[in-house]
């Protein structure tokens, strides 16, 4: 949150928690005020040799410069690697950023914040500018908790939602509350409270003429690259397996000794995905949701959902193990 020091802690953390069990931890700096909720220990912020303050929400995969940069390479956090990167090439690190995450800085010395979008908006920023200040939250309801807020609802953002599960472009379901495009740097003025957005990236259609099997080896090959760079060969993986070709893809391009499939009953989709997994060689385990299940997803997820995706859609909200012999 930027602005309106009195006010600003009366924001609910409760909204940045889902089960009570995180660690909360709130930073103060001049006009800034940031909270982070996580499980385990909460790193944020990494501080630069300028006294620059980073926090990254999401995860920060590498760095696409001259040649690529793998950051599992390292021995690196996320916003210690963003820390890494920043101190090299200031806010430009975002053009080679390859991340699901977004990136905050605060800026001391040029007295504002900057906050980097990944190029798709994988962890969207939503805000709402106020009389004294802007508030900023990767949880739209926690935007919408501020008491300088107003939560009146736009009828054809609400609308979109009904229809699409989501709302296109920058809109929410809500008037005041906007989202921070993608592949961007935003930064505003701590003493003005100006806002202003850069766009770094924008997808461009680059057609190649080139035979299917290219685009099938070009394919085969980033996919492997993706499992060499993050699996660590001391872990044992297993993989959330539906009877749809995602995951049957990531199960024949991986080793996977289990795969687990979430449902209320062994369906006709889990008896798929179980003959999947019998083919892979690879052991099948139900996930069987609790019968209170709907009850108690009704009662808890939409006070954390972010209309970005159907309300009801809480999978790993309570099951047990069941496992199909």
């Amino acid at each position: 949150m930027i602005g309106g020091r009195q006010r600003r802690s009366e924001a609910p953390i409760e909204t940045l928690c889902w089960d009570g069990d995180e660690v909360v931890e709130t930073t103060v700096a001049d006009e800034v005020l940031v909270t982070k909720s996580s499980h385990g220990a909460v790193e944020d912020p990494v501080r630069t040799d300028g006294h620059d303050a980073i926090w990254t929400f999401g995860e920060i995969h590498g760095f696409e410069g001259d040649t690529y940069e793998n950051r599992y390479a390292g021995c690196y956090t996320d916003s210690t690697y963003a820390a890494h990167l920043y101190r090299r090439h200031g806010l430009d690190f975002a053009r080679g950023m390859n991340a699901t995450a977004s990136v905050f800085v605060h800026q001391r010395e040029h007295d504002r914040l900057a906050i980097v979008t990944d190029r798709l908006g994988t962890h969207p920023v939503y805000y709402a500018e106020t009389d004294d200040g802007i508030v900023f939250s990767t949880s739209i309801q926690a935007v919408l908790a501020h008491p300088a807020v107003d939560p009146a609802i736009d009828t054809h953002g609400l609308y979109s939602y009904l229809a699409f599960d989501r709302v296109p472009g920058v809109d929410t379901p809500f008037e005041a509350v906007s989202t921070l495009p993608p592949g961007a740097i935003t930064t505003v003025d701590l003493a003005t409270g100006d806002l202003d957005t850069e766009r770094y990236w924008h997808l461009e259609y680059e057609p190649l003429d080139r035979s299917f099997s290219y685009f099938v080896d070009r394919f085969v090959e980033l996919l492997q690259q993706v499992f060499a760079e993050r699996a660590d060969d001391d872990r044992r993986y297993g993989l959330l397996l539906s009877g749809g070709s995602d995951s049957r893809l990531l199960l024949a391009a991986g080793e996977f000794p289990v795969a687990y499939h979430l449902a209320d009953w062994m369906s006709r989709e889990a008896r798929t995905a179980e003959r999947i997994a019998f083919l892979a060689d690879a052991d099948f385990r139900l996930l069987e949701r609790l019968d209170d299940h709907v009850e108690r997803m009704l009662d808890h997820v939409p006070r954390h959902m972010n209309f970005n995706g159907r309300f009801d859609q809480a999978h790993l909200h309570g099951c047990l193990l069941y496992t199909s012999l």
